[in-house]
């Protein structure tokens, strides 16, 4: 503002108004120097002041005048300088501070840096320390110094990164021959497999394979291109092999969805369920293996799934309606075990006793009862025998009575013990219709084929274990037919009209 006016007013200076002139200056120069100590940069303040003194040189302003103001201006250049010697000596100041704070930082730097990290991270530590160092205040010498130990180490780093490239080229070039070689295997193997599913995982698996190998750029791209064409390859012969199954499968259905019309109106119609189901069962194990269209096959299955469904419904309608009488012969059978329980602990009358427990264990032959309710009543009568037995042997031990008497109870065990596997039996054999059915429901489910071998294999055993179980029922009866042999059919009943309780009874 001060030149401006200075250059507006020199050439219309005259003696009479030099002083009003030179007030106008000097009040403005007096304000430039009052704002010098605020003052962003003392370099352009300078060459300001340096320009006003050239003008006041060369103005029409009177002597005297132009004395005062080159005193105002020298005021002005040392109040310049002192503050230029001030922010020198803040800046020295700063600066120290900074070197020390930048020399623990560069210091922590080296550090790191020559530990064994990987060179990238090696690489980013110097560069983040590199970066502290702009826009903070220094001297020259001492960012020469910090600069050139972070240089060294850039330096030694770049040594060791060429050393790195070069291990690194050598080994990619080692892995490309491998990979290579093996990718050329597996293209001649693959024509061999229709599986176009396996080829296209094998393939996706190789290029999952090379990306863990270590390789340039240009060597892993030109493999992957190589892996990539062949299972685009395989992708178009398996779209035309789709077609080919699509128009199969719509034929399949054309032929299926019929039969399956008139194979449900049969089934419907049978009284025997569980030969309907096997029959519906039979039909869906005759189509498993036919192509179908996604919608065709969830078609017949949902047609199949409501067949089973109402099937169900009404067989297990008719296990509520046998579970009614299993609660019948239940309450029956309990009664009667009770009872027997109640003379083979009290009554003296063995052979009677024996008859009835006998008679009670015919009960269980064909009676409708689930396997805890048949445990349940048939260890309580076996307890029964078992106490009776004990009775009869402490009576025999006490009386000494003949051979023939303690082959009767023999046979009575020997008939017991076939009775308890005839038992066992009767529920394997339960058992094993509940697995045959199973199976029917495993097939209908369509479980894997590994899930239906195990079950076939768990009826095998079980239809092995019930053949062990039959022999051993022949193997007992001809043993009590042997003891029977070598008895005579009379001593029977005389000999059992000697044990305690049986005397008096037959005389009477």
């Amino acid at each position: 503002m001060l030149i401006n006016l200075m250059k507006a007013t020199e050439n219309e200076i005259t003696n009479e108004g030099s002083y009003i002139t030179f007030r106008q200056f000097r009040d403005n120069l007096l304000v430039l120097i009052s704002g010098l100590d605020k003052t962003s940069d003392l370099k352009q303040t300078r060459n300001e002041l340096q320009e006003i003194r050239e003008l006041i040189r060369e103005s029409k302003l009177l002597r005297e005048h132009k004395d005062d103001l080159f005193v105002l201006v020298q005021d002005a250049f040392n109040k310049l300088q002192h503050l230029r010697d001030m922010e020198q000596e803040n800046y020295q100041k700063e600066a120290e501070n900074n070197y020390m704070v930048l020399q623990e930082v560069v210091k922590t730097a080296l550090q790191k840096a020559s530990s064994s990290i990987p060179i990238a991270e090696k690489k980013e530590i110097l560069i983040s320390a590199q970066e502290k160092f702009r826009g903070v205040k220094l001297l020259r010498e001492q960012r020469e110094e910090l600069f050139s130990e972070l240089q060294s180490a850039f330096d030694e780093l770049k040594t060791l990164q060429d050393i790195e490239r070069y291990n690194f080229e050598s080994e990619a070039a080692r892995n490309y021959q491998l990979i290579k070689q093996k990718i050329d295997d597996t293209l001649i193997s693959l024509p061999d497999n229709d599986d176009f599913n396996s080829s296209r995982k094998l393939l996706s698996g190789l290029q999952e394979e090379i990306r863990t190998y270590r390789l340039t750029r240009e060597q892993r791209d030109e493999l992957i291109s190589v892996v990539r064409q062949e299972s685009d390859c395989i992708r178009k012969k398996q779209e035309k092999e789709k077609e080919l199954h699509e128009s199969e499968s719509r034929m399949n259905y054309d032929l299926v969805k019929p039969r399956l019309t008139l194979l449900l109106d049969d089934i419907m119609q049978m009284t025997d369920l569980r030969a309907a189901k096997r029959n519906l069962i039979s039909f869906q194990s005759d189509i498993r293996d036919k192509l179908f269209l996604r919608e065709h096959r969830e078609d017949i299955r949902n047609i199949m799934n409501m067949a089973f469904t109402e099937l169900n419904s009404k067989l297990t309608e008719e296990k509520i309606k046998s579970g009614l009488t299993s609660a019948y012969h239940y309450k029956e059978l309990k009664k009667q075990v009770e009872d027997g329980f109640k003379q083979a602990n009290e009554s003296v009358e063995y052979k009677k006793t024996r008859n009835f427990l006998k008679t009670v264990q015919s009960h269980f032959r064909g009676a409708g009862l689930g396997r805890e309710e048949r445990e349940e009543l048939y260890t309580k009568l076996q307890l029964s025998f078992a106490i009776l037995n004990n009775r009869v042997d402490e009576y025999f031990r006490n009386k000494k009575k003949f051979w023939d008497i303690k082959m009767q109870f023999k046979i009575a065990n020997l008939e017991q013990e076939k009775f308890l596997i005839e038992s066992s039996l009767e529920d394997d054999r339960e058992k094993l219709n509940e697995l045959n059915d199973r199976l029917l429901d495993i097939e209908q489910d369509e479980k894997e084929n590994t899930v239906i071998e195990i079950h076939i294999h768990k009826i095998r055993s079980l239809q092995e274990i019930i053949e062990c179980k039959q022999i051993q029922i022949s193997e007992t009866e001809k043993e009590i037919e042997e003891i029977n042999a070598k008895l005579n059919p009379q001593e029977d009943d005389e000999e059992s009209a000697d044990l305690p309780g049986e005397e008096n009874s037959n005389d009477k």
